[in-house]
């Protein structure tokens, strides 16, 4: 008996063009139905729970303290919170060249203090805690002269630029 010996069939490949056209128009469409996003960031630091420092200071710390409400902004200084200056809002607005002119005066007295704790009641906007955010870092005008801790006089055009903000409640 003779076997008849078969062709071996050739394999057909398989034409993924339609699928690759098929999935470059899928990434098409999915790229120009993405929203893209704007998103702002305000930097703010957390506090320090300990900070050890070798060299002691003569002069007590700043430790500048904003207590905003819906009434009023209360800046505190020093480590007991005494009430420097306490600035009731015009209308509903909250006076921000009065706060300014205020930190510009704690600003001269202390040329190497930067920072700034934020105590804000839960009621107050986050828009006007922004703006207050605002007179805090910057100058409107001109530049603050003082002496620093080594009895340099120093110019800046930055108040308080780094706001620790307390706990929320």
């Amino acid at each position: 008996m003779k076997f008849r010996r078969r062709k071996p069939k050739k394999m057909e490949k398989l034409n993924v063009i339609p699928i690759l056209d098929a999935v470059f128009i899928f990434i098409f469409f999915l790229l120009m139905s993405a929203q893209f996003l704007k998103v702002y960031e305000i930097g703010s630091d957390a506090p320090a729970v300990t900070t050890i420092d070798d060299k002691k200071d003569k002069r007590p710390p700043l430790n500048l303290i904003l207590d905003i409400t819906q009434e009023k902004i209360v800046v505190k200084t020093g480590m007991d919170e005494n009430i420097y200056k306490s600035i009731p809002t015009v209308g509903k607005e909250f006076d921000h060249s009065t706060l300014q002119k205020a930190l510009v005066e704690l600003k001269r007295s202390n040329m190497d203090e930067s920072s700034i704790i934020f105590r804000p009641k839960s009621q107050v906007p986050y828009k006007k805690l922004v703006k207050i955010m605002d007179t805090v870092r910057n100058l409107e005008v001109g530049k603050v002269a003082g002496k620093n801790k080594k009895g340099k006089v120093v110019e800046t055009t930055t108040l308080f630029d780094q706001i620790i903000f307390e706990t929320i409640i």
